[in-house]
């Protein structure tokens, strides 16, 4: 079975290194860093589809809106889709003036890559001062860049709700949750599920935000019953 992964904000395929070693699926990486917006997201998944198909789709954080974003135009080119960590929403205001800080000071000095702290507010806290999963966050943030993060940032903060549209999925949808997810309240997701005619949720314990980092093992014993069902 193929499964297509698409990552968060200033995250690439590391994101996903801890978790397919524990996978049963032929896992591909759908690379969207240079894509200016969701629209541009949606042809790249397409001509990623082309070429591993039949596939699931998975998509965490920001990767997840946009996995949502394709498959609600595109059910009939996936068996199911997965939503890591993901708000139909988009984000918070207060998460979005955040962002707009961070441009603003990516665009007036050089790139050093996320601070310490910004990286520990995606973690539970038993994970603040784990030096590998810090380790591959910086990584993927310093490999991204400068010009990657800002085009990223500037083109997918904004972001439409899309809760309205929910109902029009006729696909399988799994919908993952972390139980110290900051920036994703459970809440979300159940209500998401509610809207859903073919959807079940998971809520794993003792992960943040970064869960496809955090609890690989568990998420992958999640994801490989789950493709195992709708293979």
């Amino acid at each position: 079975m193929n499964a297509s992964f698409l990552s968060g904000t200033q995250c690439n395929h590391e994101l996903w290194a801890l978790l397919w070693p524990y996978l049963k699926s032929f896992n591909h990486y759908v690379d969207t860093i240079a894509c200016n917006g969701f629209d541009a997201i949606d042809e790249q998944i397409d001509q990623h589809l082309s070429e591993h198909q039949p596939s699931h789709l998975v998509g965490f954080s920001m990767g997840g809106y946009a996995a949502l974003h394709y498959a609600l135009n595109h059910q009939k080119q996936i068996r199911s889709l997965v939503l890591i960590g993901t708000s139909v929403n988009g984000l918070s205001e207060e998460e979005k003036n955040l962002r707009s800080g961070y441009i603003d000071f990516l665009k007036k000095n050089d790139y050093k890559g996320l601070s310490l702290k910004r990286i520990q507010q995606f973690l539970s806290e038993s994970n603040k001062d784990n030096e590998e999963l810090i380790g591959i966050i910086k990584k993927m943030d310093l490999t991204i860049g400068k010009e990657g993060a800002i085009r990223q940032l500037e083109t997918t903060t904004e972001r439409v709700s899309l809760m309205g549209r929910l109902r029009e999925l006729k696909i399988p949808v799994l919908l993952i949750g972390a139980q110290f997810d900051t920036f994703v309240d459970r809440s979300t997701l159940l209500e998401m599920k509610g809207e859903i005619k073919k959807s079940k949720f998971k809520l794993i314990k003792h992960s943040g935000h970064m869960l496809p980092l955090e609890r690989p093992k568990k998420l992958a014993k999640t994801l490989n019953n789950w493709f195992e069902k709708y293979n």
